[in-house]
């Protein structure tokens, strides 16, 4: 009887086809992160840099370093740490291209407004872990945390910037699953993801998405709309280039519900509705201060 080790796929190099998976056990056990809803149990921070995370804050197993496990399902993705929790750092786990895989979506938990420094700037949260963690364990009891976020700023060349925050907020955790454990069904760019998503429709031709960015020379203060065309807002003044995008949708609702449009700033994937708003078919704003140096990424489908 075969099972899945068993199972040959297309190999990168085969003349049958392109791929990075010799097995389908390989295929199948491909890591996918996704985001959990945002947590309606409030964390309090006192003025720091820091919280320890305990299991009545967040609950589940933690997925090291960014992977886990093939038979543990939904681990909270961490960055292992050198030593014990506790002291404010800006360890991560990045990718090839730079997106973040431990990063934390932070919101007030009065008004879910998202989380702002002095200077407008958003604010994440790093998902870390001590290093006695071995792949798999449970997040600790209060008193034996080894579990800790730390608040930091993204700055425009991608950097992070510790910063304290002080109040009530609730938390969005990214949790890692092989593919063979993921939903049988799934909304791409909703709840489950935090990093949208291309719906790929098989009987279509497919093609490269369009890439608009912008350079931002003088501070758009929030909510200034940026028009995509000229890269100007009110106030706010970019340099736009790439491709030429003609608009982003005609609506609110169908931008907000396109998975394929997607706005990064400084790298980092801003939610729709939440860190950017769709103002017209021409326009969309941002909730924080965008400063100089900052760079803001459009991308769309090429046929739309």
């Amino acid at each position: 009887m075969q099972n899945a080790r068993h199972i040959d796929t297309f190999r990168a190099g085969d003349k049958k086809g392109g791929g990075n998976y010799s097995t389908l056990k390989e295929y199948l056990d491909r890591r996918r992160i996704k985001y959990k809803p945002f947590s309606e149990t409030a964390v309090t921070v006192a003025s720091t840099q820091v919280k320890l995370l305990d299991d009545t804050l967040v609950s589940g197993n933690i997925a090291v370093g960014g992977d886990t496990a093939e038979e543990t399902t939904g681990g909270l993705v961490a960055a292992a740490l050198g030593g014990g929790v506790g002291a404010a750092i800006t360890t991560s786990i990045t990718d090839d291209v730079g997106e973040v895989a431990n990063l934390v979506y932070l919101r007030d938990a009065s008004t879910h407004d998202p989380v702002t420094s002095a200077t407008g700037r958003r604010i994440y949260g790093l998902l870390q872990c001590a290093s006695t963690v071995a792949d798999g364990d449970p997040v600790g009891a209060s008193g034996s945390e080894n579990l800790q976020v730390s608040f930091v700023e993204v700055g425009a060349d991608s950097s992070f910037t510790l910063v304290s925050i002080d109040g009530d907020f609730e938390l969005r955790v990214p949790v890692l699953y092989a593919e063979r454990h993921t939903d049988d069904y799934l909304v791409e760019g909703g709840a489950a993801s935090g990093s949208g998503g291309e719906v790929i429709d098989p009987t279509q031709e497919q093609t490269e998405p369009l890439c608009r960015y912008f350079s931002v020379s003088t501070q758009f203060p929030a909510n200034d709309p940026l028009n995509i065309s000229t890269g100007n807002g009110v106030t706010g003044v970019s340099s736009p280039y790439g491709d030429t995008i003609s608009g982003i949708r005609s609506t609110e609702a169908a931008f907000d519900g396109d998975s394929r449009i997607q706005v990064y700033l400084n790298g980092i994937y801003q939610e729709k509705e939440v860190d950017v708003i769709w103002v017209t078919s021409l326009t969309m704003k941002f909730p924080v201060i965008i400063d100089p140096g900052d760079k803001i990424t459009l991308i769309v489908p090429k046929n739309y």
